[in-house]
């Protein structure tokens, strides 16, 4: 039961949520503006600890929020999923910790429309579910809590599937955040809560997900003999034997690796439009300053070279240049320079570097909550109860 003194949680939570590509933003581009001012009202409520780190990190967000915000015309166009960006790391931990708890019950809850209206394509009943259709740039049907993507939709045998994309606009996002919750539990499947994290990350069919968090789970076990996860290995192996089993595994995924693998001049069909050799050469053509700096934002993505088109690696770097990437995944390790075991901040880096090629845009408040949060535990599992037990103790997060 959500109580009072906790509804300034949930409402950050929502917000939050909202800038991890909801669509609900698709539909109704000033909801986020609608909800800026009571989120800062809220905001001065909190606590915050502030430290040298912690203003430096703080400081060289601004910076980069500011970078960010030049648009390609040259004007200045406030990054509005990005607000709280620079603001996040100063919140104290204790209310960082509230904050998650509070995101973690609300991603699932406005995960479950999702699974409701996949149930009802299963029985082929989705029509009595009331729903419209719109072309928000692609194709959507929006049903009550969540959309669905026509080109998702795939029939097997008798029965209908799509990839759930719950409260976002499409699977990936999702998966993103199933990703980045799980690491911050370092994938401590003894709680119930984090195994409906992990189905839903498993439902999305996220190639990216697959691949991200068998890395980490496999580099954590061998590098920092980390055997929560094996405790329940046997689930994960009985879900993906039924995912092969039923033929989801090779609709959604290796159907999906065989053609970037078959594809001689593009390097994904959804991410890329041309390959990295083209790009780049492309790229360092340009003059130094759109090579360290960029062209500057666009509210949409189309460009007259097409390899900058999309939401892919290679968009970011033609909107934000060299400068920004690097100085951004400093920022996040220098957050987790303290992360213990010592090796799991180069493993989570890692894991970042890598999600980067599909998913770049990851400066958002979402997405540095997230970080800030698995800054804050520290990786250590179980923590989080202990840290809210004990008031008096205060850890940085840096």
């Amino acid at each position: 039961m959500i109580s009072y003194k906790n509804l300034k949680y949930y409402f950050l939570s929502f917000y939050l949520i909202l800038t991890f590509d909801s669509y609900l933003n698709l539909l109704y581009p000033k909801l986020i503006n609608l909800l800026t001012i009571p989120v800062f009202l809220i905001l001065f409520s909190l606590k915050f600890h502030f430290t040298k780190e912690r203003l430096l990190i703080s400081l060289l967000l601004l910076i980069l929020y500011f970078q960010m915000s030049f648009n390609s015309s040259g004007g200045f166009s406030p990054l509005k999923y990005a607000l709280l960006v620079p603001i996040i790391p100063l919140i104290h931990k204790k209310d960082i910790i509230n904050i998650y708890y509070s995101f973690q019950k609300l991603f699932i809850i406005l995960t479950i429309p999702s699974f409701i209206v996949l149930i009802f394509y299963l029985f082929g009943i989705q029509d009595l579910i009331p729903s419209f259709s719109v072309d928000l740039g692609r194709p959507f049907i929006v049903y009550p809590g969540t959309v669905v993507q026509p080109v998702e939709i795939n029939q097997i045998g008798s029965f209908q599937f799509y990839r759930i994309s719950g409260f976002q606009t499409e699977p990936g996002w999702l998966s993103g955040i199933c990703l980045f919750i799980l690491i911050a539990e370092r994938f401590d499947l003894n709680k119930k809560i984090n195994l409906i994290i992990l189905l839903i990350g498993l439902i999305s069919f996220s190639l990216a997900f697959y691949v991200l968090f068998f890395s980490f789970v496999l580099l954590d076990i061998i590098i920092n003999r980390n055997f929560l996860v094996l405790k329940k290995m046997r689930l994960i192996i009985f879900i993906l034997i039924l995912f092969v089993s039923t033929g989801l595994a090779k609709t959604y995924i290796s159907k999906r690796y065989d053609k970037v693998a078959n594809s001689k001049n593009v390097e994904s069909e959804m991410r890329t439009k041309v390959s990295s050799k083209v790009f780049f050469a492309y790229f360092f053509s340009q003059n130094t300053k759109k090579i360290l700096l960029g062209n500057g934002h666009r509210e949409d993505k189309k460009v007259n070279f097409e390899g900058a088109e999309g939401i892919s690696y290679m968009a970011y770097l033609y909107d934000f240049g060299l400068i920004n990437p690097i100085l951004l995944f400093s920022i996040i390790f220098g957050m987790l320079i303290n992360s213990k075991p010592k090796s799991l901040k180069y493993i989570i880096l890692l894991i970042l570097i890598s999600s980067f090629y599909q998913s770049p845009y990851v400066f958002k408040n979402g997405h540095f909550f997230l970080f800030t949060l698995i800054a804050t535990l520290r990786y250590v599992p179980n923590i989080i109860k202990s840290n809210l037990n004990n008031n008096s103790k205060q850890v940085s997060i840096l």
